[in-house]
């Protein structure tokens, strides 16, 4: 849980300074106001990187040349830290002492993230779904990022060797070297995987059928037994190796891989209807959420942005209901307040977002 945000020069934002409760924090604003920019800071602090996959060097208000996000976490009220300037490297601290990489604010505030581009989880290439799984089980499990990086790593210098083996003759130890790395980090990788969307198919099934009635939502991550054999990884690698040399990239292995969303036994992809999509997205969404509390013991921070826009009033209350019962923080954004229940606005601490001033009603 994140007890205050403090944004300094952040987007389209006048400087301001929240302290959130811990329960629901509902923020309320026209479109183009601002109110999303609060989210993005939020995750900011959680993952080091902006929503919606903008550039750093974007988040900094228009005329100024920096931008700082401050946040105090409600554990032993650390404070952390992310600063960017247009042409410097982004700093990164903890209690003011400064973390060698972003990535190193990974599961210190865990959140769970719904706005429009997610629906991409859905709708785009495999890419997109890798990067869910990456993101996701790198903040929630720390022995994945730590693999990830290893196997990153390890891609990295075997696409390399493979680009200079394309004009000129590259002994084959040098090649087994990585491809040893991979096999090894590749499986963990795809174990961590499998586990995690196998307990994530059951828990948003589970929700879906909140959200959309009957209809059957099923997930699974197609690996074989052979896929997560390293050995037969590693005899993979060798014989394609002159296939992707001539390619110059790397074919098999985790970075390839997709996840399967399937709506009554059809692609959600090709045959959901954008209210089908959108519900199969957001039943992921609380499924994460459920499966991280439960292994954690404390819920991540739910951000949701704009959810109302596309769902009936059935919807909205299953998914507000949902939301209560993860009994952790959640930033819930809408357009209008009319939108919202008066039994959640109630419940929650509104902020209204208007020209970039934030103020607390």
């Amino acid at each position: 849980m994140i007890l205050s945000v403090a944004t300094f020069q952040w987007r389209n934002l006048e400087d301001a300074h929240l302290a959130l409760d811990q329960g629901v924090n509902l923020v309320v604003g026209r479109n183009a106001q601002g109110k999303t920019n609060l989210l993005e800071a939020v995750h900011l602090l959680s993952t080091g990187k902006p929503l919606r996959g903008v550039r750093d060097a974007e988040t900094i208000r228009r005329g100024c040349d920096r931008t700082k996000v401050l946040g105090v976490l409600a554990l032993a009220e650390t404070e952390i830290a992310v600063e960017i300037g247009l042409g410097t490297r982004k700093k990164v601290t903890c209690n003011g002492l400064a973390l060698p990489r972003a990535s190193d604010l990974m599961g210190r505030a865990p959140t769970v993230t719904f706005c429009s581009a997610d629906l991409g989880l859905i709708r785009e290439d495999p890419a997109f779904r890798r990067n869910f799984l990456d993101t996701t089980l790198a903040q929630l499990r720390p022995g994945y990022l730590q693999a990830f990086s290893h196997y990153r790593r390890a891609l990295e210098q075997r696409n390399s060797l493979l680009k200079v083996a394309q004009d000129q003759p590259v002994e084959a130890t040098h090649f087994e070297v990585w491809e040893i790395d991979l096999a090894h980090y590749g499986c963990l990788l795809r174990r961590y995987r499998l586990g995690f969307v196998e307990k994530l198919a059951e828990l948003s099934a589970e929700f879906h059928r909140d959200l959309a009635g009957p209809e059957n939502l099923a997930m699974s991550y197609p690996v074989s037994e052979q896929d997560l054999d390293q050995e037969a990884l590693v005899r993979v690698y060798g014989d394609g190796r002159v296939q992707e040399i001539r390619r110059g990239s790397t074919l098999f292995g985790p970075h390839r891989d997709d996840l399967k969303i399937d709506i009554n036994g059809s692609e959600a992809k090709l045959f959901g209807s954008q209210g089908q999509q959108r519900s199969a997205t957001l039943a992921v969404k609380m499924a994460v959420l459920r499966w991280a509390h439960e292994h954690q013991g404390i819920a991540p921070i739910l951000l949701l942005d704009d959810v109302f826009a596309e769902l009936d009033r059935y919807r909205q209350s299953h998914l507000v209901d949902l939301a209560f019962r993860t009994q952790g923080q959640v930033l819930l954004t809408c357009t209008e307040i009319e939108q919202v229940s008066g039994d959640l606005v109630s419940k929650s601490s509104v902020w209204m977002v208007e020209a970039g001033q934030v103020r607390r009603v």
